[in-house]
């Protein structure tokens, strides 16, 4: 299992690192050795193949970080997460705010607040699926409100965890 960080020729894509002034623009989980796909995109939490997922629009992993499970825990996770996640929609308020914060932080120098004010516990943007995983792969997200943090942000706290 792996989380991806990624970015692609979308203009969405383009605007949030452009914004940001990082890499990335998405995050992703991939389980079964590359097969299969978890995110939270526009349409909402929804899996789909891997490989075409990375020909769709030119997406590019920036980054990865891989996870050693066994096969049992890999399974174990990758239906959690299925079971906890696949009826949300995407977080289209959360995301409103992001960007309107992202706006501010880059026409004005204003950090991002630790809290997304109109971010929806029953939805998910990209950045949240990670608050899915157990604490004891991902430490370092507790108390993080990943509904208002950057795909780059939530890899340096991932990469400053492990």
């Amino acid at each position: 299992m792996r989380i991806i960080f990624t970015r692609n020729s979308s203009i969405l894509s383009w605007a949030i690192r452009w914004t940001f002034r990082e890499p990335s623009s998405h995050v992703a989980l991939v389980f079964d050795e590359d097969r299969w796909l978890v995110q939270s995109n526009l349409l909402g939490v929804n899996i789909r193949l891997f490989e075409p997922f990375m020909k769709k629009s030119g997406n590019e992993i920036v980054d990865s970080i891989e996870y050693s499970l066994t096969l049992d825990q890999e399974e174990e996770l990758f239906q959690a997460l299925l079971k906890r996640t696949s009826e949300q929609s995407y977080d289209w308020p959360g995301f409103a705010y992001f960007i309107f914060r992202g706006i501010l932080y880059r026409m004005f120098g204003r950090p991002l607040p630790k809290k997304n004010a109109w971010g929806r516990a029953d939805m998910q943007i990209c950045t949240e699926m990670i608050r899915e995983f157990p604490s004891w792969l991902v430490p370092g997200i507790d108390g993080v409100d990943l509904g208002i943090t950057t795909p780059w942000t939530v890899r340096n706290i991932l990469r400053g965890a492990k």
